[in-house]
């Protein structure tokens, strides 16, 4: 038992002091347990990698602002991307862009400030730094044509989504509708039409009654009244009602007959088309396909996709106006005869009864397809920036934002 205990302290000392010499000399410790220790270690981190991919960037993203204040964003009322309804108490605002901008700083533990500004005060703000980022939706084409000294001083997030523009015209109420087929009844378009149809009619009709007069004077009179007979008989004719009261006999009345019976059937339809035209109250419904609409009045909101696009394809009468409201209203007084504007802003503020009644839609014209971007200011760093575009890039695959478009009718 005495021997014992030297024993177990020599060797206790020879384990440390081999220990303490390998720390020493190869300046790493031994490899017995750590290696697998380390290998185990390794091992569950390529596994769980993915999983925590988030967390690291979130980690990231607040170790960097730390020091930083909570981001302020600003937006305006631009449904269906981002609005606050009327009376609303939550001060938060809702849309889509609000939605996708919403769940990215959640995954990164990032604080927004939501500050409500007009539409046309949104780039000041921005550049000014009064805002962070800016939550209505910036078109890509728009901004590449701005100028270079606007580049420098904003970024642009990774795309939310694809969108068009489309038109939309003033059919108006009952009562307008009323009051603006009486105006067409006087117009000069409508005066025209009709004009040329009497003219034709009486160009037939005095031809016929120049050579019945004298073969046939028991229906076509050699005076003036046998002359408006003779218009009696080609606006029957050209009507196809066919009395058979008045019909001509002479070689040259049955002639110029027959070539009027075959020309009335082409000419009334070309004067039907023209007249239902000239009645429309503001024409729209007669333009089939956006080429149609190169003469026609276009407003457009200022700072819009829409209208860069419109200016490119050099569309010569494009009315600029600094928001919707001014726009729709100069659609509702006749100002312009369409207005150009993101399709699907245009379906929701129609479906939710928030623009001027009447106005609608116009069927099967769409054009400009573009990408809406959010913008950063510059004071917002690189790594939140691409932190925000992974997590929105995310949020873009997810269930819950194609069940929203949908919501939304996009």
């Amino acid at each position: 038992m005495l021997f014992r205990i030297p024993i177990i302290m020599i060797c206790l000392t020879v384990s440390i002091g081999s220990f303490a010499f390998d720390r020493k000399g190869n300046g790493r410790p031994t490899q017995s347990k750590d290696a697998g220790v380390q290998l185990a270690f390794h091992s569950h981190l390529s596994k769980s990698n993915d999983d925590a991919s988030f967390k690291n960037v979130r980690r990231h993203v607040q170790s960097d602002r730390a020091k930083n204040k909570t981001l302020r964003v600003g937006y305006s009322n631009q449904a269906p991307y981002v609005y606050r309804n009327i009376g609303n108490e939550v001060e938060k605002p809702q849309g889509l862009n609000f939605w996708i901008w919403e769940g990215a700083t959640r995954k990164l533990d990032i604080e927004s400030e939501y500050v409500l500004l007009r539409s046309a005060d949104l780039r000041e703000a921005l550049l000014k730094g009064q805002v962070d980022v800016v939550l209505n939706p910036a078109t890509t084409s728009l901004l590449h044509v701005e100028n270079q000294e606007l580049e420098e001083e904003f970024f642009l997030s990774t795309p939310i989504l694809s969108t068009y523009s489309s038109f939309v015209s003033y059919r108006g109420n009952a009562q307008s509708k009323i009051s603006g087929l009486l105006s067409s009844l006087v117009s000069l378009r409508f005066l025209e039409a009709m004009f040329a149809l009497i003219a034709t009619i009486m160009f037939f009709g005095a031809g016929v009654w120049f050579f019945e007069r004298r073969g046939n004077n028991e229906e076509f009179e050699n005076s003036i009244q046998g002359l408006w007979q003779g218009f009696w008989w080609s606006a029957v004719t050209m009507t196809t009602v066919g009395y058979g009261d008045k019909s001509p006999r002479t070689l040259g009345g049955r002639l110029i007959a027959l070539v009027w019976m075959f020309s009335a059937i082409v000419l009334i339809s070309g004067f039907t088309a023209s007249i239902a035209s000239s009645l429309t109250v503001n024409g729209v419904s007669a333009r089939q396909s956006l080429e149609d609409f190169r003469d026609a009045r276009v407003g457009v909101v200022k700072n819009e996709g829409s209208q860069d696009w419109l200016e490119r394809q050099l569309f010569r009468k494009v009315v600029e106006y600094d928001d919707l409201e001014s726009a729709s209203n100069a659609l509702q007084k006749d100002d312009i005869d369409v207005l150009a504007y993101d399709e699907p802003s245009l379906q929701f503020l129609i479906e939710e009864k928030k623009l001027v009644e009447g106005i609608e839609l116009v069927p099967g014209i769409r054009f400009g397809e573009d990408f809406l971007t959010l913008i950063y200011s510059k004071h917002v760093n690189a790594k939140d920036r691409r932190a925000l575009d992974s997590a929105i890039a995310q949020l873009r695959q997810s269930l819950e934002w194609s069940v929203l478009m949908n919501d939304y009718g996009i």
